[in-house]
C-alpha cells in the first residue's frame, strides 16, 4: 500500500510540475525597445487566453496604469504582429494590433496612441507598409518574437 501511495504522490508532483511548465511557456512577455532604447513597450499575453496587454515602459507584471488591454479573438493569430512607430510628430509611440478589440485603455492619450486598425492601401486592404519606414517596426509575436525590418527595435524576452 505504501508503494501505491508513493507512486500516486510522485505522479501528482510530476503532473503539477508539468502543468506549471506548460502555463509558464504559454504566457508570453516581451519588451520591445526603440533602437536607442529611449522608448520601450512591454507586451504580455495571458496564458490560455485571448487577452493581451500593451504597456508603456519596461515591466515584468501588469501595472495599474499606462497600458491598453485588448482581446485577440478577431485578430489573425498566424499573422500575430504588433506594429510600432517611435517618436512621430504627435506621440512618443504609436502601436497597432490589427483586428484586436480594445477592452480597456489606460494610456496617456497625449503621449501614446494605440489602434486596432492598420492603414488601408489603394484597394482597401490593410497594410503594414508604413511600419517598414525609419523609426517604425513590425514585431511578429506568433511563436518567437521577430523584428521587421531588422535593427528597428531591440527585443527582450522573459
Amino acid at each position: 500500500m505504501r508503494i501505491c501511495s508513493s507512486e500516486k504522490t510522485s505522479r501528482f508532483i510530476c503532473l503539477m510540475v508539468l502543468s506549471l511548465l506548460i502555463i509558464s511557456c504559454n504566457r508570453q512577455s516581451v519588451i520591445i525597445c526603440s533602437p536607442d532604447e529611449s522608448q520601450c513597450i512591454t507586451v504580455i499575453t495571458r496564458a490560455f487566453s485571448d487577452t493581451r496587454y500593451v504597456i508603456n515602459g519596461s515591466h515584468s507584471t501588469i501595472p495599474d496604469s499606462a497600458f491598453v488591454k485588448v482581446r485577440l479573438s478577431n485578430h489573425y493569430r498566424p499573422g500575430d504582429t504588433i506594429n510600432i512607430c517611435w517618436k512621430n510628430d504627435e506621440y512618443e509611440w504609436e502601436a497597432i494590433i490589427n483586428r484586436s478589440t480594445i477592452i480597456e485603455n489606460k494610456l496617456d492619450s497625449e503621449k501614446h496612441l494605440f489602434s486596432n486598425k492598420l492603414d488601408l492601401n489603394d484597394i482597401g486592404v490593410p497594410t503594414e507598409k508604413r511600419f517598414r519606414e525609419p523609426n517604425c517596426v513590425s514585431v511578429s509575436l506568433y511563436n518567437d518574437a521577430e523584428v521587421y525590418p531588422k535593427g528597428h527595435a531591440i527585443l527582450i524576452e522573459h
